[in-house]
């Protein structure tokens, strides 16, 4: 009789062992309990083998749900933090980043266009290639360190006119008779 009494005791466990075991108050272990998370019998006693895989399969679920809502924090935290820079001016939409290199591209080559014509009278009385060369690569360093100011938007439309007053580049414009 005793044999059978001390099986049963192991196949058992309470409500303080699995609080002892788990690091839980024996409340946490009664609300697990009302929660459905562990089962007892009619007599209140848990069976040991799925109590514990019970309680263990529980906090893993909680883990996968932490780290579900760890992500979801962490996403939020990167809007906001992109939010608070676009306020701040330190980021830029797409857009505004597209038109700022679109209006480069002009820029530069709408310069680059205008240069036969601003050289073409100086380079024929040059009397050697060197002289011309040393032109060429000093109007168009000119050009480069123009555009390598750094400029708002506002700026770059002020230095490029519309285009209705830009020189044709279609070699029907002046220069190209």
């Amino acid at each position: 009789m005793k044999a059978k009494r001390r099986n049963q005791t192991i196949r058992y466990i309470s409500r303080i062992e699995i609080a002892n075991l788990m690091h839980l108050s024996a409340s946490r272990v009664s609300q697990l309990v009302s929660e459905g998370v562990l089962t007892q019998d009619a007599r209140g006693r848990h069976r040991r083998e799925e109590t514990l895989l019970a309680i263990i399969e529980h906090f893993r679920r909680g883990s996968e749900l932490s780290a579900l809502k760890r992500e979801k924090l962490e996403r939020q935290n990167r809007i906001l933090a992109r939010a608070e820079a676009r306020e701040e001016g330190d980021l830029v939409s797409r857009k505004e980043a597209e038109d700022g290199w679109c209006l480069a591209c002009i820029f530069l080559r709408d310069r680059l266009l205008l240069l036969p014509a601003k050289l073409a009278s100086r380079i024929a009385y040059l009397s050697n290639e060197v002289i011309a060369e040393a032109e060429f690569r000093s109007e168009i360093e000119a050009v480069l360190t123009e555009l390598s100011k750094p400029r708002s938007s506002d700026e770059w439309n002020v230095i490029i006119p519309p285009a209705t007053s830009r020189p044709a580049t279609d070699g029907t414009g002046p220069g190209h008779e």
